[in-house]
C-alpha cells in the first residue's frame, strides 16, 4: 500500500463568498476581510468581492483604503447604481460635499427607482439646511419605496424643518409601523407629538411605546427628560432634536 499526501480542498469562489456572507452576518468582519483580500488577490477584476472589501474597510474605519477599493469597483461597473451610491457616502468620510453630491446624483439617474441615493442625498442637504431641496427628493423616496424606514424617517424629519408638522407625525408613524421595534423613528415622532399636541401627548407616546417593547432603550433614554417636570415646549423639542441628530449619525442602513 502506497503512501499518499492528503489532498488539500480548494473551495470555490461561490463557496468563499458563502462564507464572506456568513462571516459578516456574524459580525466577524476580520475573517471576512481576510477571505476577500485572498479573492480580490486572485482576481483583481472581480467587482463583487472588491465591494465586498470596501464594505469591510469601511467598518473597520480605513476609509482611504474603502475609498480606492470603491473607486475600482465603479470603474469596473459604471453603470452600477449602488457602488455610485457607496462612492459618494466615502466622500462625506472624506469631508468631500459637493463631490458627494454629485455622486448621490450621479446614482439616482442610474437607477431612478432605487430610493436609496434620494434618501442619502436628501440627508445630507438637511444636513446644511437645505430643506427645500431636500423636500422633493425624499418625498419622491417614500414614494418609490413606502416601507423604508429610514425614508420615512428622514422626510419626517425634513417636514418637521418646515413646519409640516402633522405630516411629519403621519410619515413618523408610518416608519414606526414598519418596524414596531425601531429606535429611530421615537424622537422623530416625539418631535412632531411636541409640536402638535404638547408635552403631555408626548409622554403618553413615550409610555404606549415601552408598553409595547419594554427594551427600546430610545424611548427609555427620551422618557428620563420627561421624569420630574415636563419641560417647555421649546425647550423640550430641542432637547429630542439634539437626540435625534446623535442616533441619526448611527444610523444601520
Amino acid at each position: 500500500m502506497s503512501d499518499q499526501e492528503p489532498t488539500q480542498r480548494t473551495l470555490s469562489l461561490g463557496d468563499a463568498m458563502e462564507f464572506v456572507s456568513t462571516a459578516l452576518q456574524t459580525g466577524a468582519i476580520n475573517d471576512a476581510g481576510e477571505i476577500l483580500e485572498q479573492i480580490v488577490a486572485a482576481k483583481p477584476d472581480f467587482v463583487e468581492g472588491i465591494n465586498y472589501l470596501a464594505g469591510v474597510r469601511y467598518a473597520q474605519r480605513r476609509i482611504p483604503e474603502a475609498l480606492e477599493l470603491t473607486h475600482k469597483a465603479a470603474a469596473l461597473a459604471p453603470d452600477n447604481a449602488s457602488i455610485r451610491t457607496n462612492l459618494a457616502t466615502l466622500y462625506l468620510e472624506t469631508d468631500e460635499a459637493d463631490k458627494a453630491i454629485a455622486t448621490y446624483r450621479e446614482a439616482h439617474h442610474l437607477d431612478p427607482t432605487h430610493p436609496d441615493p434620494l434618501i442619502h442625498l436628501g440627508r445630507m442637504l438637511c444636513a446644511f439646511d437645505r430643506y427645500k431641496e431636500a423636500e422633493p427628493l425624499l418625498k419622491h423616496a417614500v414614494e418609490l419605496n413606502p416601507g423604508s424606514e429610514l425614508g420615512q424617517i428622514e422626510y419626517a424629519n425634513v417636514l418637521l424643518a418646515l413646519g409640516r408638522n402633522e405630516e411629519a407625525l403621519d410619515h413618523g408613524y408610518k416608519a414606526l409601523h414598519n418596524n414596531p421595534r425601531a429606535q429611530k423613528s421615537v424622537p422623530v415622532i416625539l418631535r412632531a407629538k411636541l409640536r402638535w399636541d404638547g408635552p403631555e401627548a408626548a409622554k403618553e407616546f413615550l409610555e404606549e411605546v415601552l408598553e409595547q417593547d419594554p427594551n427600546n432603550t430610545e424611548a427609555k433614554h427620551l422618557l428620563g427628560s420627561f421624569a420630574d417636570d415636563l419641560m417647555p415646549d421649546r425647550a423640550a423639542d430641542d432637547y429630542v432634536k439634539m437626540t435625534f441628530d446623535a442616533f441619526s449619525k448611527s444610523f444601520d442602513e
